[in-house]
Parts: structure tokens; C-alpha cells; sequence
């Protein structure tokens, strides 16, 4: 009986600290993103952006709702900014395309279906975004 009680309270002990990493972790990262604009900052919620698409010297922000917006930068420079501040859920799967991982709905092969959008992943990209994920099979 008194292991029981013990292990119970290093259980809820362990829930406790994890519970506090959480909020800790939770406060560090951005709520909200500021793309800098020539007249004013567009604001844009990293949780809501599906994909980043590069476009020549631009990359547009692919919004959940269909949302785009447009900002003069290039792919790479988005991408590190935001693991900077801790957003590290956007992965590269292309020379012109990062994926929010919360966005993804399925895939069939190297295709990944982001809302109503199918965007592939290259051969250059594919080792890395496996990593990413598992694929759990019906075992004989």
C-alpha cells in the first residue's frame, strides 16, 4: 500500500513539473508575428499559417482560412527567424515550400494535402521531413 502511495505521488509530481515546462515553454513563444511591411506590419498568428510558399525575392504566408499574404523575403531568413523564437513546426519540404506540421490532413507517397492543397515533397527534403513522422501499420 505505501508503494502505491508513493508512486502516486511521484506521478503527480512528475505531472506537476511537466504541467510547468508547458506554460513555461508557452509564454516564450510568439502569440503573434509581425511581417515587416514599407508602410506598416502585417500581423499574421503563426498557429493559423498552413504553408510558406517562396516566390522569386518573396514568400507568401498560406493562411488556414485562405488568407495569403505577401512579404519581401526569402525562405530560408522566414524559416530561421522563426526557430529563433522557438516556432519550429514549420519544416522545409521543397526549394520553395515549408509546411506547417499541424496542417497537414494526409498524404499519398511524397504528396502532402494541406487543406484543400497538395504540395510535394522533393527528393532533397524527403530524408529530413521523415523524421518527422511515423507511419503505424496493422502488424500480422
Amino acid at each position: 500500500m505505501k508503494s502505491l502511495i508513493e508512486d502516486e505521488v511521484v506521478v503527480n509530481d512528475m505531472e506537476c513539473q511537466l504541467k510547468a515546462e508547458m506554460v513555461r515553454v508557452s509564454e516564450e513563444i510568439p502569440r503573434i508575428i509581425f511581417l515587416k511591411g514599407k508602410e506598416e506590419d502585417v500581423c499574421i498568428i503563426p498557429n493559423e499559417v498552413a504553408w510558406i510558399e517562396a516566390d522569386g525575392s518573396y514568400v507568401r504566408f498560406h493562411m488556414a482560412n485562405g488568407r495569403k499574404v505577401l512579404m519581401s523575403c526569402n525562405l530560408q531568413s522566414v524559416l530561421n527567424q522563426l526557430y529563433e523564437v522557438g516556432i519550429d513546426y514549420f519544416v522545409r519540404i521543397h526549394y520553395s515550400h515549408a509546411v506547417n506540421l499541424y496542417h497537414i490532413k494526409s498524404r499519398s507517397g511524397n504528396v502532402l494535402f494541406v487543406g484543400r492543397k497538395d504540395l510535394a515533397v522533393s527528393d532533397k527534403y524527403r530524408k529530413d521531413f521523415s523524421k518527422y513522422y511515423c507511419v503505424i501499420r496493422k502488424r500480422p
